[in-house]
């Protein structure tokens, strides 16, 4: 069975089974669990910090283990079942408030304690992908997927990822990297983040590098991509009235109300709420969605959000912000089309 960005969950149903399990670290509210499933993995558990988060992803995928803390206290367990020391995929979303390109203060974070969003808990963020290598080491798994944003690479992180790197080297892993845009694996809408994919040293594959360190697996994708017309109802709610004077006074082109607020009073705001225009991809989904019709002047509707985000339409989000749980999330249809060609390079292979 093929997917696209609309489907249901009960469609999981009609997948063929792979053999292969994944647990997820980090889950969020099971975007990339979604698209493990999709691919035909059994995804057996998760970890997430967050209860909210966690609330969901068990109410709708109810894995056969879920663990609710933090990183660092879950793989110093002693208990853990025998299936997570023979796991194929081990993946990792890990919070990315530090690398984010909007986060300009992140150099003044690093290595402190700060309450972030993600858990709703104070922990310092620039050590998590090592606590979760740590684990990688403990449980042994054929592959791991890491997920960051684009931010990453920048080159004041440089160190950041050569860490990563000299880590995984070190416990027996060949690693590399890509920066994917989620449009081009068909999803409606931009959103450019980083892949890890680690291999463990004793299986089979193929490498691009002189010495046989960089595994070879092809991230390159070349879906069509979809324009915001093709998902869109215009269904959302108008924005408020004091929004209305600067979008009447909108020009095509202007990338969000900022535009219009320089125009009528020469003063730089309004930079968060960006035009969703017909003719062009959607705008990234963050957690507090603002994004604006430019031809209509409504938000995005909850319909337009699940077909961005790729998300199965019956998804029961229970209590919580939609677009918060999106932004904070993997696009499911994405890591369908990256597990598919984790399969194809690695355990097809072995």
């Amino acid at each position: 069975m093929s997917f696209t960005y609309r489907w249901n969950l009960s469609d999981l149903n009609n997948v063929e089974k792979n053999g292969l399990t994944v647990f997820s670290c980090f889950a969020g509210g099971g975007g990339s669990s979604q698209g493990y499933k999709m691919a035909g993995y059994d995804v057996i558990g998760c970890n997430e910090i967050d209860p909210r988060q966690m609330e969901i992803y068990v109410h709708n995928l109810k894995p056969k283990y879920h663990y609710l803390e933090d990183i660092r206290t879950f793989r110093m367990r002693d208990d853990l079942p025998k299936q997570l020391y023979e796991l194929d995929i081990l993946d990792a979303s890990f919070p990315c408030s530090l690398f984010s390109s909007a986060n300009l203060k992140a150099d003044d974070k690093k290595g402190k304690e700060v309450k972030f969003r993600e858990g709703q808990a104070k922990q310092t963020l620039d050590d998590l992908a090592f606590e979760t290598i740590h684990l990688v080491d403990k449980l042994r798994p054929r592959v791991v997927v890491f997920e960051n944003v684009k931010g990453l690479l920048h080159e004041k992180n440089k160190w950041y990822v050569e860490q990563i790197y000299l880590q995984f080297h070190n416990i027996g892993y060949a690693i590399a990297h890509k920066l994917i845009n989620c449009a081009d694996c068909g999803v409606p809408q931009k959103r450019e983040r980083v892949f890890f994919i680690a291999i463990r040293n004793d299986l089979n594959f193929d490498t691009i590098d002189l010495f046989g360190c960089e595994p070879l697996i092809n991230l390159e994708f070349n879906e069509r991509h979809i324009t915001f017309k093709e998902v869109k109802d215009a269904k959302g709610k108008k924005i408020t009235a004091k929004y209305l004077l600067l979008w009447k006074n909108r020009e095509y082109g202007d990338i969000d109300l900022s535009f219009s607020n320089m125009r009528l009073y020469n003063k730089e705001s309004n930079f968060n709420s960006k035009y969703l225009y017909d003719d062009k991809v959607s705008n990234t989904i963050k957690g507090n969605d603002t994004c604006v019709l430019f031809d209509e002047g409504v938000y995005r509707s909850k319909d337009e959000l699940l077909s961005c985000g790729t998300w199965s339409r019956d998804y029961n989000f229970l209590k919580q912000r939609i677009d918060y749980v999106l932004g904070m999330s993997v696009p499911p249809l994405a890591m369908y089309r990256i597990s598919k060609r984790i399969k194809e390079y690695i355990f097809d292979k072995n």
